[in-house]
């Protein structure tokens, strides 16, 4: 559970949280984190390259996001913050999360972050995160009189969507009718090379010895042991 909240957070301040937990219960644990690329692994610092994607099965993890999120008041939320402006010229204000009680029972909210609107950045990371205003850029847009929908990336608009699927769909043919057949060299054999990182539990093992003769390659019962044919 550790492991998942600091790769998934994008806050390098609950990554740095979730890691001193992990130390303090297994030292090794932590290391061993430490020494994989934190861009492989974190969602606070892989550039907002995965835009918040954490799993393969991106459209049922979107679907499942955005379940409990369907009907909320993204303005009316983004209204209940509290902005104190730094230099309104430049887009640069604090913002306070309004505070809330949850379904379970405990209050969340009550926290600060810096948005700058000009540097594209927001201190809660989500906007780097999934390149699409936070509740916070809302609140500071809101104040400026601005349309928050500027900053959202051209690939999560419907003009995107539509040029990705205006293309026809037809399906294959008998492959007796294909006009180019496929080069030799597309045919691969074989498991693909993995991509997965290695660890030392990839390493070969330690080949057993006897413990009567000290020979490598059976054990004390084992009938290959000389002593045993006496």
């Amino acid at each position: 559970m550790l492991c998942w909240l600091a790769g998934n957070t994008s806050q390098v301040r609950k990554f740095d949280a979730a890691m001193k937990q992990i130390k303090e219960l297994n030292p090794d644990a932590e290391k061993w984190l430490r020494n994989i690329p934190l861009e492989m692994w974190t969602m606070s610092f892989d550039g907002g390259h995965r835009y918040g994607q954490a799993t393969t099965n991106m459209i049922e993890s979107f679907n499942g996001c955005i379940r409990s999120a369907r009907f909320l008041p993204v303005t009316s939320m983004a209204s209940a913050h509290k902005i104190i402006p730094y230099n309104e010229q430049r887009g640069i204000f604090e913002v306070t999360t309004a505070r809330y009680k949850t379904q379970k029972g405990y209050w969340k909210g009550g926290n600060k972050h810096t948005i700058d609107l000009g540097k594209g950045f927001c201190s809660c990371g989500k906007w780097s995160r999934y390149h699409s205003p936070c509740s916070h850029i809302v609140a500071g847009c809101l104040m400026c009189s601005l349309d928050w929908k500027q900053y959202i990336e051209p690939s999560h608009s419907l003009t995107t969507l539509y040029e990705m699927w205006k293309y026809e769909f037809f399906p294959l043919a008998n492959q007796a009718y294909w006009t180019f057949p496929l080069a030799n060299n597309w045919e691969r054999y074989g498991t693909g090379q993995s991509q997965r990182i290695r660890t030392e539990m990839d390493n070969s093992r330690k080949a057993i010895s006897c413990g009567r003769c000290g020979q490598e390659g059976h054990t004390r019962r084992s009938s290959r042991c000389p002593q045993n044919k006496h």
